[in-house]
């Protein structure tokens, strides 16, 4: 039952690496999802160690998508 978060990211990332637009939105959402849930009150770097990873691993997947449509075009 542990497991069950590390699941969903491998969900999400398969999803994403395909679809690079659902990565951005889920990575994103989650990393302001959690400074939402956990309050304002910690220290800045608090939430820069913690959802800083998914914030630049949904820019990464912005990156890719807008690079992605732009080469289509």
């Amino acid at each position: 039952m542990h497991l069950l978060p590390s699941f969903v990211l491998l969900a999400v990332i398969a999803v994403a690496w395909r679809f690079e637009l659902v990565g951005t939105v889920v990575f994103i959402s989650a990393a302001f999802g959690y400074i939402w849930l956990v309050g304002f009150d910690r220290h800045w770097t608090w939430y820069a160690f913690i959802s800083g990873p998914a914030f630049l691993l949904g820019m990464l997947y912005f990156i890719s998508w807008a690079a992605k449509k732009k080469y289509i075009k």
